[in-house]
C-alpha cells in the first residue's frame, strides 16, 4: 500500500505566485526614488500578507556567484615551484652530463 503524505501545515502559506513577487519587488523598487519615503519591508509585509522575513528575501540581491571548483586531483606541485622548475631547466645545460 502506497504512503500517504503528509498534508502541508494550516499555518504555511502557500508558495508565492509570480504575480505576488511581482508586486513585492515593485512595491521595494516605487519606494527606492529620493526623497526618502520609501515602503519599507514590514508594510510591504502587512500590503501583501505575507512575513518581513519573505519580503525580505525578495527585494535582497542575488548572492554573488561562487566559484566552481577545478575537476580532477590537485596538482602535486604548486605554481611557483612550476616555475622555479622551468627556470631551472632552461638556465642549466643543454645536455645532461657524461656518467662516471
Amino acid at each position: 500500500m502506497p504512503r500517504k503524505k503528509k498534508p502541508r501545515p494550516s499555518l504555511k502559506n502557500p508558495r508565492l505566485t509570480e504575480h505576488e513577487r511581482g508586486r513585492t519587488q515593485g512595491l521595494h523598487e516605487a519606494g527606492e526614488g529620493g526623497g526618502g519615503g520609501g515602503v519599507s519591508a514590514r508594510d510591504i509585509a502587512l500590503l501583501t500578507e505575507r512575513s518581513r522575513d519573505t519580503v525580505g528575501r525578495i527585494v535582497a540581491p542575488p548572492p554573488p556567484p561562487t566559484k566552481l571548483k577545478c575537476p580532477g586531483p590537485p596538482a602535486t606541485l604548486t605554481v611557483r615551484e612550476t616555475r622555479r622548475l622551468v627556470r631551472e631547466a632552461s638556465e642549466g645545460p643543454t645536455k645532461a652530463p657524461a656518467p662516471d
